[in-house]
């Protein structure tokens, strides 16, 4: 009875998350995981490298651009394990039964692993701490926001946190009487996750402190511990490192024909990403320690878990370590993770979803809490078990709140320590908002809704892999050359907002933000995590609702590396085009802008030339353009790195404004 209860709490989850599996979109790099995990699941059960031409269903993602014939040879980033079962689940559920739509298939698949991971950490609960203890940790699970709402649609970072899970679940398991088959077990899943990502390389950092713990009284006499290890089970151990990368190596294809040589590369991608990269401390770091991974964990936790969380690591910090060596096995699951990545010259971006592993681990220590503080109130007052037990369960209903509330944007939670998402926004605290391509989703049904038949579509910065374009009206015209700028061709502009917000295009994001009015937002807590704006004359603001004409009022001045222009007043300027005499001995290296009211006090342009802003048709060789988005100057100058530029030879240029 007490075991249907914990599995209870996992039906649930997964029956919740298939209900609301339609409300979510698709993480912004999940085409081509899907793309690829097609190719290679075609290549594993047929040998065959392309598609059959007479497929009576086929998935949008089989693609024949991206197939086997292409991966095999230019694999690379993520190993794709992940990907082949999400395609199988496709295979099975959209292209053959058809039960299911092609994008859900997908998802199905995740949410199936990532209830997989919330059984496995109840069960573990369970058995160490009882029901209480099981029923607190699946619940802090199934409503981690993050967990709950990227287990939806997040192809990597749930995936590779269940394969987690149940390795470290099925070794423990495997521990209690020497069971081959758990081990066996936990092999195979920790090749799972190795061939999803290599977070699962860091797994040695908590099983060997936690057998040094659970068995230093045996090392005293290791020869007769080691004598009593079941033999099979012995030989499993010894040969473990092959049997997982034998399993790796069959479900990555792309390593068949240079084994060494392409998991060097693979190796090498995580060093480069992981290493000296593009991390945001700010003001976490502390004597080249990054605090920012603990900080997030502590402002994007429901307050109620984060409590229970710290009472169940007191416990084991401060406990009895003969009687909590299970324990420390689940502390050192929620720390490793974390810390590793707050090394000096390590990195984490775009929060912590990348090392989400550490997330059963914290829910195992939550329901230690709860044990902890459900035994204290038994033993020293008058309270019945089921009122303590009532009361527990009772205060996860606001985190249940939260969750509806926030649906579908739950992984852009934040808690009170910052003020929710708003206060999150305010103290711009690094990737408050960040979707991961959620909200994509939100924006294109409005788009779907209201935008009238043919509309043109682009995007302000993501391409076009990020968004699930079979969502889209099959009428729409999406494209990021459909960008017109200043012409305002009546384009519509979709695009998250988030903090920490990579910006690559300044001048399309200055635009959209200075110069157009929103049509729609998707606000979570009052706070923008996606607009859309149209680019037209009615929806631009009532201070550029002007005309873009040709001026004539300036003269030009050239320097020895640089080019003055001055106009007669000030002027709104929209673009120049800079004329020149190329030759073979000029150089090509880049110039930098800057622009004054008074000749004082200038601004440097984000944007050189040349620079590729906006689509503007078929331009002379000897013509550069460049935008501003309604840039209020009288003074501009051209800043040449030498006298030998391109662009100083017989120059001419052109200018724009709005009148």
């Amino acid at each position: 009875m007490k075991k249907n209860i914990i599995v209870g709490v996992s039906i649930l989850f997964f029956i919740v998350s298939f209900v609301t599996l339609k409300d979510y979109g698709i993480n912004w790099d999940d085409s081509i995981h899907y793309s690829r995990g097609q190719a290679f699941l075609q290549y594993l059960i047929s040998g065959r490298k392309t598609y059959a031409k007479d497929q009576s269903r086929r998935s949008y993602y089989q693609n024949d651009s991206y197939n086997g014939t292409y991966f095999l040879k230019n694999d690379s980033a993520h190993p794709p394990t992940g990907d082949i079962f999400s395609a199988f689940f496709n295979y099975i559920f959209y292209q053959k039964l058809n039960i299911l739509g092609d994008l859900d298939s997908y998802h199905l698949f995740i949410i199936f692993v990532s209830t997989l991971t919330v059984l496995s950490v109840t069960l573990f609960a369970y058995e160490e701490i009882g029901l209480v203890g099981a029923l607190v940790c699946g619940l802090t699970l199934a409503t981690y926001p993050i967990f709950f709402s990227e287990s939806h649609f997040n192809i990597k970072d749930p995936v590779e946190t269940a394969f987690f899970t149940i390795t470290v679940f099925s070794f423990w398991k495997s521990l209690q009487k020497g069971n081959w088959i758990w081990l066996l077990t936990s092999l195979v899943f920790c090749a799972f996750g190795l061939g999803t990502k290599f977070n699962i390389v860091f797994l040695p950092f908590i099983l060997v402190p936690y057998l040094l713990i659970r068995y230093r009284e045996k090392f005293r006499k290791p020869g007769v511990w080691i004598r009593g290890i079941p033999k099979c089970y012995k030989f499993m151990l010894i040969f473990s490192p092959a049997i997982v990368f034998l399993i790796f190596l069959v479900l990555w294809p792309y390593l068949w024909r240079d084994p060494l040589k392409n998991f060097i590369d693979a190796f090498g991608y995580y060093k480069g990403i992981g290493i000296g990269g593009i991390n945001d401390p700010r003001y976490f770091l502390f004597k080249k320690i990054n605090l920012f991974p603990i900080y997030w964990v502590a402002i994007t936790t429901q307050p109620f878990s984060l409590f229970l969380t710290l009472v169940g690591t007191t416990r084991i910090l401060f406990g009895k370590l003969s009687k909590r060596k299970t324990e420390w096995l689940w502390l050192l699951w929620f720390l490793v993770p974390i810390s590793r990545v707050m090394l000096p010259n390590t990195t984490i971006y775009g929060g912590i979803r990348q090392i989400m592993e550490y997330v059963p681990a914290m829910a195992l220590l939550s329901g230690l809490g709860a044990k902890v503080i459900f035994d204290w109130i038994i033993k020293n007052t008058s309270f019945s078990k089921y009122t303590i037990f009532g009361i527990l369960l009772i205060l996860f209903i606001p985190q249940v709140v939260v969750l509806i509330r926030l649906h579908p944007n739950e992984n852009v939670y934040f808690n009170f320590l910052v003020g929710g998402l708003k206060g999150a926004s305010q103290k711009k605290i690094p990737y408050w908002g960040n979707s991961f391509g959620n909200s994509y989703w939100q924006a294109i049904r409005w788009l779907n809704i209201n935008v009238e038949p043919g509309a043109k579509l682009g995007l302000v910065q993501g391409t076009g892999s990020n968004v699930a374009l079979p969502q889209l009206r099959s009428d729409l015209d999406f494209g990021n050359m459909n960008w017109t700028g200043m012409n305002r061709g009546g384009e519509y502009l979709f695009e998250m907002i988030y903090g920490g917000q990579n910006n690559a295009y300044p001048y399309v994001w200055e635009y959209v933000d200075k110069v157009l009015i929103p049509v729609y937002e998707v606000k979570v807590d009052g706070v923008a995590i996606a607009k859309i704006w149209k680019n037209d004359l009615a929806h631009t603001n009532s201070k550029y609702q002007k005309l873009e004409v040709k001026l004539w009022d300036y003269r030009l001045e050239s320097g020895e590396k640089e080019l003055n222009i001055i106009f007669n007043q000030s002027e709104t300027i929209t673009r120049f085009f800079l004329h020149y005499i190329p030759d073979n001995k000029c150089t090509s290296a880049t110039a930098h802008i800057e622009t004054s009211l008074d000749r004082v006090k200038w601004t440097t342009e984000l944007e050189s030339i040349p620079a590729i802003q906006v689509s503007v048709g078929n331009l002379p060789k000897d013509t550069s353009p460049f935008f501003f988005a309604a840039r209020d100057l009288k003074y501009l100058r051209i800043l040449f790195p030498d006298s030998d530029s391109c662009f100083l030879k017989s120059p001419n240029i052109e200018f724009w404004g709005l009148k």
